[in-house]
């Protein structure tokens, strides 16, 4: 029975003196100013997984915060777009108005202007007597006697004197037809 009461009591003074130095090393540590001693393996390994739990918590609100800011600021692009799209259409649709607005009042003053006077209007067929189609004899109105239209005169006195002899061609036309648009172009003052 003495050995037994022998090896209670070591084991009653080893777990004391454990707690005691336990305690007095914390003491010891907070007394410095240090940062609240580490103890026992066991009470490191706790503080160590709590440390990981709330790093792991933080972690995680931090995430979830990102995905909300991620989130919202989707959200305000996709509004931002439809906002820019809506916009443009509301534009597209008042330039297309102010386009037909535009034609319409164009063609509302085209209708108040007279309508323009064909060429043949404007300059008149030489008569039977002003010239003689089997001669080719041209007697030139007042207007056509004019210094700059000396060229074009003789140009078209000498094909119509080769047509009345000679008979029509594509020549004879077309030299007609130029020196014909040459005075037209000189009397409108293009």
């Amino acid at each position: 029975m003495q050995r037994w009461l022998l090896i209670l009591s070591i084991v009653v003074v080893t777990v004391c003196s454990a707690d005691c130095h336990a305690r007095s090393y914390r003491r010891y540590g907070r007394g410095r100013g240090g940062g609240g001693g580490v103890g026992t393996a066991y009470s490191a390994d706790v503080r160590a997984q709590a440390a990981l739990a709330m790093a792991q918590g933080a972690a995680s609100l931090n995430y979830a915060k990102a995905n909300q800011a991620n989130a919202l600021a989707r959200s305000k692009y996709i509004d931002n777009q439809e906002k820019f799209i809506d916009m443009r259409r509301r534009l597209r649709a008042t330039s297309e108005a102010d386009q037909e607005q535009q034609k319409a009042e164009a063609k509302a003053r085209a209708a108040l202007r007279p309508a323009p006077a064909s060429l043949a209007q404007v300059y008149l067929r030489l008569s039977a007597d002003q010239l003689d189609p089997l001669t080719g004899q041209i007697h030139w109105p007042a207007s056509l006697m004019a210094s700059e239209f000396s060229t074009d005169r003789k140009t078209i006195e000498t094909a119509l004197q080769a047509k009345s002899q000679y008979g029509a061609s594509d020549r004879t036309s077309k030299i007609l037809n130029e020196a014909a648009h040459r005075m037209i172009k000189t009397l409108s003052g293009d």
